[in-house]
């Protein structure tokens, strides 16, 4: 032990260093991203907090629903507006491209109607009528989606809650989190592990000649705390330090994960809208989201405005025909049924929205364009909240190799 150990011991020590450091380092990122449910039992646990009775949860995957806001109050304040990228949508277009699913809706939805309310009348009707009330319906079809996109596209904030749409995906799908960051962040995590077995060989040093010197029960152990605690520091500092370029005499110095900021937009806008973003989850949740009422609403009352003005250019007045009371809960009637039908035709519009939202490249050119200091806001704070727990775990695990050396040397 100390100065009366063999010479290899005293080599050993800086290598040891290095793989508790490259260790420690590796398992902070381990418990970053994994588990990605709380395990093993999950008795109590504090909410957005990893850690809690019996067990352990991922950081990412804890804090999905706070993180996910997060990013979405980011990308909506810094990186797009909803309301403009929505008035891209061009009505007449989609119209076109819902005409063939609407139009079979259509003719199910007066056919039912007919049916239900008025029975007799529509069986006694002679077949032009019948005709000529179909072909009404279908002309009128592409003006009334015409219309009603406009409608939507102006109420889009009312009808749409975008925030909601991400935080409820980041919760159902934490792993899409998870793969988003390692994505993202891939050579950063790289440069985290790596550089523990850098650090902790270099700590390593040191803390053998001191150990030569100095041969005390505790002095590995006091050391491997500071390795640990330190290497760990040390790779979470360097990624988003300094955060302005700093020029010195030789190169410049930035943190890993700033100095890769336009490549890192680019991966971030890809995999948002890939996760997050794609037009089937928005328009689930226009139609089963919080606002969906306001959805509705708004449905029902551009149908029973166009009925009224469809109808009424037939040449037999409806309204009089089946009386004010019954006219109106069949406009009711309609409206509901059309909320019935829509969900099967707005997967028609999925590619069209994908290319005219163009999301992708919206947030990819607004991120590369961010000052450093917002740019740093993306990533950083992933770990800043909990940094001194992966710290001290780092820390724990250098002094138990600690004492694991003093019993071997």
């Amino acid at each position: 032990m100390g100065g009366d150990a063999e010479w290899w011991a005293y080599v050993l020590i800086p290598i040891i260093s290095g793989v508790v450091g490259w260790g420690t380092n590796w398992l902070a990122l381990q418990m970053t991203f994994y588990p990605i449910e709380f395990l093993p039992v999950k008795i109590w646990q504090p909410k957005d907090q990893p850690v809690g009775c019996i067990g352990w949860q991922g950081i990412i995957p804890a804090k999905a629903a706070t993180m996910a806001g997060d990013f979405c109050d980011m990308m909506t304040s810094k990186l797009f507006s909803v309301e403009e990228i929505f008035s891209r949508i061009d009505p007449a277009r989609m119209a076109d491209i819902l005409e063939p699913g609407l139009q079979p809706s259509i003719s199910r939805i007066v056919s039912e109607l007919a049916k239900v309310h008025a029975p007799g009348v529509w069986a006694g009707l002679p077949v032009e009528v019948h005709d000529e009330l179909f072909e009404a319906v279908k002309d009128y079809t592409r003006d009334f989606t015409i219309g009603f996109m406009e409608t939507f596209r102006a109420n889009i904030l009312t009808v749409f809650d975008i925030r909601h749409m991400v935080v409820e995906e980041a919760v159902k799908h934490k792993e899409y989190l998870v793969d988003m960051f390692q994505t993202v962040g891939d050579k950063e995590f790289v440069f985290i592990e790596r550089s523990g077995f850098y650090f902790g060989f270099l700590f390593g040093l040191p803390q053998a000649l001191v150990f030569y010197f100095y041969d005390s029960w505790w002095v590995l152990p006091a050391a491997g705390f500071i390795v640990g605690f330190a290497t760990n520091y040390l790779a979470l500092f360097l990624i988003f330090h300094p955060i302005e370029p700093l020029e010195t005499c030789c190169c410049t110095l930035q943190g890993a994960f700033l100095k890769r900021q336009e490549h890192v937009s680019v991966v971030f806008a890809e995999m948002c809208e890939r996760l997050f973003l794609q037009p089937q989850t928005m328009w689930n949740e226009v139609f089963a989201g919080p606002k969906h009422k306001e959805f509705e609403q708004m449905l029902i009352r551009h149908v029973k405005e166009h009925c009224d003005h469809t109808l009424g250019q037939l040449t037999f007045p409806v309204g009089v025909l089946l009386g004010a009371e019954k006219y109106d809960e069949i406009k009711q009637h309609c409206a509901e049924l059309l909320i019935e039908e829509l969900p099967k035709c707005t997967p028609l519009t999925n590619d069209y929205m994908r290319e005219c939202l163009n999301l992708t490249a919206e947030m990819g050119q607004k991120m590369a364009a961010l000052p450093p200091t917002e740019f740093e806001g993306v990533l950083h704070p992933v770990f800043e909240a909990d940094e001194l727990k992966l710290i001290l775990v780092g820390a724990a695990l250098g002094t138990a190799a600690g004492f694991v050396q003093t019993a071997i040397f």
